[in-house]
């Protein structure tokens, strides 16, 4: 989906002043005003490589919240298992995650714990990496 198409189909984005950039060439251009989801209120970017949209990202600030977002990240996790089945996770002392693949999208929750604590969804299209390129 290009720039056109996602604004057609998202009223309400505004352009990024200062664009994100991700390793890859992925460029954060487009934002919709803070949303609400699994009861965390956070910023919705989408990233687009060359003309097309790669990449959506939700990201709260968790650190005002007394369980530094701990029942989000849950919330999510169940949103994942019941959207995409078990996921692949992991827990350490920077946070927890939870990943999943479905068709060619690659979907993850990520919480990162105090003092900045943080709770992300990301949705992007999968790079198709295979065995040989690890």
């Amino acid at each position: 989906m290009g720039a056109d198409a996602l604004q057609h189909a998202v009223p309400g984005m505004a352009r990024v002043p200062r664009p994100q950039r991700l390793a890859g060439g992925l460029v954060g251009l487009w934002r919709l005003a803070p949303v609400a989801i699994a009861g965390v209120s956070g910023a919705q970017t989408f990233f687009f490589g060359g003309r097309e949209l790669r990449r959506v990202e939700f990201v709260a600030d968790a650190s005002d919240l007394a369980d530094g977002g701990s029942a989000a990240f849950g919330e999510l996790l169940e949103f994942g298992r019941r959207t995409y089945g078990p996921e692949t996770a992991a827990n350490d002392p920077s946070g927890s995650y939870a990943a999943w693949t479905s068709g060619g999208l690659e979907v993850y929750a990520q919480r990162v714990p105090a003092p900045h604590a943080t709770v992300r969804w990301v949705v992007k299209l999968s790079e198709g990496k295979d065995a040989s390129e690890l």
